[in-house]
């Protein structure tokens, strides 16, 4: 059991440290409503894991920053979705 939860806890470690590095967060992220969902894959860049092209849907948007969650599963820094720069997004065709 111990070995176990060592594990769990080496993995959340990890991914509170591999957070994205091309993150873009508008100043108004917290009062940006959602719209419909636009499918899209969008270009994430980790700090550990390098570059990701990850599926999903792009549900806000304000200014240049977009906000993408994925598909099937969380971002690799664990969290429900990531907001990235317009230019790193496009739609999924």
């Amino acid at each position: 059991m111990i070995d176990m939860v060592d594990t769990v806890m080496a993995q959340v470690r990890f991914q509170q440290l591999d957070g994205a590095l091309n993150e873009s967060w508008p100043p108004d992220a917290a009062t940006t409503p959602d719209r419909p969902r636009i499918p899209v894959v969008a270009r994430v860049v980790y700090a550990h894991a390098g570059e990701e092209r990850l599926e999903g849907h792009a549900t806000r948007w304000s200014g240049r920053s977009v906000f993408v969650s994925p598909g099937r599963q969380r971002c690799r820094n664990g969290t429900l979705g990531v907001s990235v720069d317009a230019a790193d997004v496009e739609r999924a065709q």
